[in-house]
């Protein structure tokens, strides 16, 4: 019984300790907050105008003819990248549609299917936006399992 009291009343003494300490933390922490945030009162707000500056900056340029020229030119060659992708994604259909209907073993139509879209792939991607594309697609899959 006595050994219990003295274990309940070492537990007693170790919170005490800790959570004083604890205070004494708590305390250090919020002067050193403070003493940051005082010695440093001229260059937060010296960083908050520039950054300021700098947003009022980029709206004035995004805004600007010149950026709004660049914008809509990235827009045409956007639509006609995405139509060229049309156009070959139907060329492709038509294409795989006329290796099934080839009378070849299915191992053959899918070889020659995959050659076929190794082929177009590398006509549109660079190597390296390749095997990027099949990292995310393999880590996709893993999640997905």
């Amino acid at each position: 019984m006595s050994n219990q009291l003295t274990v309940k009343k070492n537990f007693i003494q170790y919170g005490g300790e800790f959570k004083k300490n604890k205070k004494e933390y708590q305390e250090l922490e919020k002067k050193a907050n403070s003493l940051i945030e005082n010695s440093t009162q001229k260059e937060k707000k010296a960083l908050e105008e520039a950054f300021n500056a700098y947003q009022k900056k980029i709206e004035s340029v995004v805004t600007s003819k010149q950026y709004k020229t660049l914008e809509n030119k990235a827009k045409n060659h956007s639509v006609a990248m995405n139509k060229t992708l049309i156009k070959a994604k139907n060329e492709f259909i038509k294409i795989t549609d006329q290796i099934n209907k080839k009378d070849w073993d299915e191992s053959i139509k899918k070889k020659k299917i995959n050659e076929l879209y190794d082929y177009v792939i590398s006509k549109f991607y660079s190597k390296e936006e390749i095997e990027g594309f099949k990292k995310m697609m393999s880590s996709i899959v893993l999640l997905n399992t």
